[in-house]
């Protein structure tokens, strides 16, 4: 088979699989490797989806964000971890989080609101459990600590 060829089945491959969902650059790469193309092609069909526009890491980094915020409401450093699995410089994470100027302090407010219906918060153990789900979410123990005490909940010392 021809480079031709073979850069153009790459090619087709890319946008097959930027028409089913959002990808990164380095996810991109990784579905290229597994399909067993050459590195020269992979770059050459990674530059030739960058010009068309249909992956820009910062910008998903962005979306990302938001969503994870509105939609999952995680907190600022579970989004920043996720987005370093996924491939996205710390640079662009740092960027993206900057100028969303991320409030996720009505996030954190429903889900104790929501996790504290179904426990008992003046047993330890579930007070515990909450925190740590929170911890989980990638809310920091001092934004949980300020968020429960502004709720006028309990306060974790």
């Amino acid at each position: 088979m021809d480079t031709y060829d073979e850069i153009s089945r790459a090619k087709y491959a890319a946008l097959f699989y930027l028409s089913r969902r959002a990808l990164t650059e380095r996810q991109l790469r990784e579905k290229l490797e597994k399909k067993e193309y050459s590195p020269e092609i992979i770059d050459e069909t990674l530059e030739y989806v960058k010009e068309l526009g249909y992956i820009d890491d910062r910008d998903y980094a962005q979306r990302y964000a938001k969503d994870a915020v509105e939609l999952k409401r995680h907190g600022v450093s579970r989004i920043r971890m996720d987005l370093r699995k996924k491939g996205i410089c710390p640079q662009d994470i740092d960027e993206a989080l900057q100028e969303l100027s991320l409030d996720t302090s009505d996030a954190l407010r429903s889900l104790i609101e929501e996790k504290s219906a179904a426990l008992d918060l003046k047993d330890k153990k579930h007070r515990v459990r909450l925190v740590n789900f929170l911890l989980r979410r990638g809310y920091k123990f001092d934004e949980i600590n300020s968020a429960l005490r502004e709720m006028e909940e309990f306060d974790f010392d």
